[in-house]
């Protein structure tokens, strides 16, 4: 009698779990539908040349995993196949390779969205540029000044303050005009303490327009320039700023004589006093 009523227990208990795995047709369609839903998923994920890129680093990086640690166990002495360790690290560069390849891809058609905006913004530029030079007389004559300093000093030499006051007098008679300062000092000392001065040097010419009345939203651009020739020379004309007038200051060029191409730019416009 006792037999009996285990293997009666054994069946109904064999008979709950076959019930248990079996699915019914809703349960059927609807793990289907899961199914679908999450293949679409992933189908978007690695959709493109975007996707490729993501699932090629993530490939990348599962090889570079396994090569690190054949290497880490093969320095820590452990037995291991270098064999392997070659393989995986093969498969991660060639991976990266996909991946870099599929983000320029991907990157193709915005670099050229970008290059053309940037050509429509010169383009605008130029016309307004145009524009603006229709209300300047042909006979307008800009003037260039280069404001001069004593050797080691950024102190404004009382010679020089005439400049200052005819680059006053053109821009408050010619608004449409920005202004930019160009320091400079010789090259005695070290190009570092030589950019400190060229900087305190357009600061005192700067402050020197400042007071006299620079007008109000005038485009100050300031940059820092490195003048060109042999070390350790006393060359009087090159510790000066240089004031560069130009029309339309949104995009002020830089038309330096002497400067080298390395130029720290930096914007000080006059929008309040």
């Amino acid at each position: 009698m006792k037999k009996l009523l285990v293997y009666l227990v054994l069946a109904v208990n064999i008979m709950l779990a076959g019930c248990a795995s079996l699915s019914s047709p809703e349960e059927e369609k609807s793990k289907q539908s899961s199914l679908k839903t999450l293949q679409t998923k992933l189908d978007e994920a690695k959709a493109d040349d975007f996707g490729i890129f993501m699932t090629e680093l993530h490939r990348a990086e599962v090889n570079l995993d396994k090569a690190q640690t054949v290497y880490d166990d093969a320095v820590a002495g452990k037995p291991v196949n270098l064999a392997d360790g070659e393989a995986a690290a093969g498969k991660a560069v060639a991976h990266r390779t996909n991946a870099e390849d599929a983000f320029g891809r991907f990157l193709e058609p915005i670099n050229k969205n970008l290059d053309e905006s940037n050509q429509d913004i010169e383009s605008q530029d130029a016309r307004i540029a145009w524009l603006e030079a229709l209300h300047i007389k042909p006979d307008t004559v800009i003037p260039d000044k280069s404001i001069y300093f004593n050797f080691g000093d950024s102190n404004l030499r009382a010679g020089e303050r005439a400049k200052i006051t005819d680059i006053i007098k053109f821009l408050r008679e010619h608004p449409l005009f920005a202004l930019k300062l160009t320091g400079y000092a010789d090259t005695v000392g070290t190009k570092e303490h030589n950019k400190k001065l060229a900087a305190r040097r357009n600061s005192a010419v700067l402050e020197a327009l400042r007071r006299q009345g620079l007008p109000a939203n005038t485009i100050v651009m300031v940059a820092i320039g490195e003048t060109k020739g042999r070390d350790e020379v006393k060359n009087p004309e090159s510790r000066r700023v240089e004031a560069r007038i130009y029309v339309h200051g949104r995009y002020v060029k830089s038309t330096d004589n002497v400067a080298s191409n390395e130029e720290t730019e930096t914007d000080v416009s006059e929008s309040s006093p």
